[in-house]
């Protein structure tokens, strides 16, 4: 596995029906992956900078999708600040990370108000 050597698509931002093509597929795959095909082990292969040798290291699919799902929150955190600038309302709890989301439902409901 090696992030930066990708197949990249760039129609694949530009095109929103086939976007939802992909997605959809990938969604239909997760959903069948046998549990144990998460803890399998992989090796990724990775640069620390342009300036480096890739190195490898040692993961699991079951890791590389929750690392996945925390990226995807911050890139929403992202767009919705570019939303909101353009006046765009978005619900509060939308592109929380779940650690966040987590802690504020210790909190009491005053506290979390002021979050």
């Amino acid at each position: 596995m090696e992030y930066d050597a990708r197949q990249r698509n760039p129609e694949l931002e530009r095109c929103r029906d086939l976007f939802h093509e992909v997605h959809d597929g990938l969604v239909r795959r997760l959903i069948r992956l046998d549990p144990a095909q998460l803890k399998r082990k992989l090796n990724l292969r990775a640069l620390g900078s342009s300036a480096d040798e890739p190195v490898v290291l040692e993961t699991t699919l079951e890791r590389e999708l929750c690392f996945l799902a925390s990226h995807n929150v911050h890139h929403v955190a992202m767009m919705i600040m570019l939303a909101e600038k353009q006046g765009v309302s978005i619900p509060a709890e939308f592109g929380v990370a779940y650690s966040t989301a987590a802690y504020w439902s210790t909190q009491s409901p005053a506290q979390s108000r002021a979050q």
